[in-house]
């Protein structure tokens, strides 16, 4: 079956149909911000508590300081929420152009990117700010306490949310580029090679410059690669017996 003749657009009209998804996508992410400022302030004592012992020593250096950590809290908190809807949202740009078992396939992937997301968030939640935290701190210089900015603390828990739970749409991502003929299994074989490194080097661009943080987001990131790959070649041979 292919796409319906009538679907195809000029590249003005696919232009202006991205337009409409990029303000759809904002406004779930704006609606969800909203909502969420009425919660920042218990949002905040949570991700405080995370810091471990140095929870009591945060500062505010400006006056604009406890505003901005709500509204940068209420916005990390409106991306997080938003993100099924962010995926709907490109998904419905892209299905049109698509076929019917590939239309299925991707709306199939939805669910999952959603999960392997929030499981990053957790990740950083959980194991990689509170550890990434101490590791830093431990680096004290003589004789300095160390006194840490709230919205200083809020961007980098942010930076570590987003990047984790970004980091982790990888293994749909290969599955994806492998159905449509840019990474053939073959390939990937040979990728498995340079996967330790690969990820190690690709958590140093992304995380802080600590051992922790780096090891935290690349040891999950080598395993993810490695199911992936046994994933699609269980995938082609299940494919392979039922043509034969």
């Amino acid at each position: 079956m292919n796409p319906d003749p009538e679907k195809h657009m000029g590249l003005i009209d696919h232009l202006e149909e991205l337009r409409h998804v990029i303000i759809r996508v904002l406004l779930g992410v704006l609606v969800c911000s909203v909502c969420s400022l009425y919660f920042s302030e218990s949002i905040l004592q949570l991700l405080m508590k995370q810091a471990g012992d140095i929870r009591g020593q945060f500062v505010i250096l400006s006056p604009t300081e406890g505003f901005m950590v709500q509204i940068k809290l209420s916005i990390l908190s409106g991306i997080v929420l938003s993100v099924p809807w962010t995926l709907y949202a490109i998904w419905s740009f892209l299905a049109p152009g698509l076929l019917e078992h590939e239309r299925r396939y991707f709306a199939q992937c939805i669910p999952i990117l959603v999960l392997l997301f929030l499981t990053g968030v957790l990740l950083a939640w959980y194991m990689a700010l509170p550890m990434g935290i101490r590791f830093l701190l431990g680096f004290q210089i003589a004789d300095v306490t160390p006194q840490l900015s709230i919205e200083k603390y809020v961007s980098f828990c942010s930076s570590m949310f987003l990047i984790f739970g970004g980091a982790f749409e990888l293994p749909v991502f290969i599955v994806v580029l492998n159905k449509v003929g840019i990474l053939s299994l073959e390939r990937l074989y040979t990728l498995r090679r340079y996967n330790v490194v690969f990820m190690f080097i690709l958590a140093a661009i992304l995380t802080p410059p600590d051992v922790v943080t780096q090891t935290m987001l690349a040891i999950p990131l080598i395993l993810l690669f490695e199911l992936t790959v046994y994933w699609i070649a269980f995938t082609h041979r299940r494919d392979s017996d039922k043509d034969t």
